[in-house]
């Protein structure tokens, strides 16, 4: 399988999303669903952190449920699931969040130069319209899997 990394500051909003879109919209297209899945991981993840309900209800409008606590719920690059799948990352996306540069392990396929920021609002401000990130982060997984597709 080759991994699509979603990277985010505490990986409780748009990573999660844009793995969840990822993940969904792929299964309109055998090939790419056949050969990619995304994950996400955080770089300031809070100790007992939770998925954002605000990104889960936005997200639950679309047919999208992120309720599974067993694959959405906030993590590191040193979780057992993500070291596992990390080899194997081919492409590396920030949402627009980071303060300090993601620096991805040696080893790895992507390089931390090749790393696309998508320049996205964050969601856990009160003010930020969580639809219109929702919009663009669906927009953006829609051209990358138009992009794998071809």
């Amino acid at each position: 399988m080759n991994y699509i990394a979603m990277i985010c500051g505490h990986n409780s909003g748009r990573s999660q999303m844009a793995q969840a879109a990822f993940n969904y919209f792929k299964k309109l297209f055998p090939s790419v669903d056949a050969k990619y899945e995304a994950i996400s991981w955080g770089i300031g993840i809070k100790e007992n952190g939770k998925v954002n309900p605000r990104i889960i209800e936005t997200m639950k409008e679309m047919g999208i449920d992120l309720t599974d606590k067993g694959v959405y719920f906030p993590k590191t690059i040193d979780h057992p699931d993500i070291r596992k799948k990390l080899k194997e990352v081919v492409k590396s996306f920030t949402m627009g969040c980071m303060d300090k540069k993601c620096e991805l392990p040696l080893g790895m396929r992507v390089k931390t130069k090749e790393i696309v920021d998508w320049g996205l609002e964050d969601p856990a401000e009160d003010e930020t319209d969580v639809i219109a990130v929702r919009d663009k982060i669906i927009g953006k997984v829609l051209e990358l899997i138009n992009e794998l597709n071809s």
